[in-house]
């Protein structure tokens, strides 16, 4: 089956990119390129194909780090986390999706607008999307614990799971932000 409207989406930024082609030139379309590719970040087509990875993902990491450490037993079954108090269900929004965008935008722009050389631009984007990603694994990991500990009363957990994703998310982010300060020092 072919997604129209995805593949409408998709040829966007180098339909801009031609424009600009065609109407100032190659020097200036040169300019233009990564600006305009940066666009397929935002473009909302990651979810049809990284949300289940990514969910799948942090339901086997966090079940993991449980099964090792917590003093309970987690039989997970599919998304579902169950602990002695209650069971925690890893839903499409807890995938991690957005903290993957997050870290992949800061590791393109970032890189591209302050760190020289192609090899240290690669390493500056690996390191924000795997932190971002890790960062997510904690999020629901002690979200699980913290549910377990407060016998699920922690506002954490009845209210406030989002607000909580956020401000780790902003933390993830300026370290990201300092590792990218760190790692943008002129080649030698």
């Amino acid at each position: 089956i072919v997604d129209v409207e995805l593949g409408g989406r998709m040829l966007l930024p180098p339909m801009l990119l031609g424009m600009v082609l065609v109407t100032r030139g190659w020097e200036t379309a040169r300019l233009a390129a990564f600006p305009l590719l940066l666009l397929y970040v935002a473009i909302p087509m990651w979810e049809d194909f990284l949300s289940r990875p990514l969910r799948d993902a942090t339901t086997d990491v966090s079940a993991a780090f449980l099964l090792a450490f917590a003093p309970f037993p987690v039989p997970v079954e599919g998304y579902a986390i169950p602990v002695p108090d209650g069971t925690f269900f890893v839903a499409d929004a807890c995938s991690g999706l957005a903290f993957f965008l997050t870290g992949l935008t800061i590791g393109l722009a970032y890189g591209y607008l302050n760190i020289e050389g192609f090899a240290r631009r690669a390493a500056f984007l690996v390191i924000c999307v795997v932190l971002s990603v890790v960062s997510n694994w904690v999020r629901v990991t002690s979200l699980v614990y913290i549910g377990h500990y407060t016998s699920m009363e922690s506002s954490l957990i009845t209210e406030g799971h989002l607000t909580y994703g956020w401000f780790l998310s902003a933390a993830v982010m300026l370290l990201m932000l300092w590792i990218g300060y760190r790692m943008s020092a002129p080649l030698p």
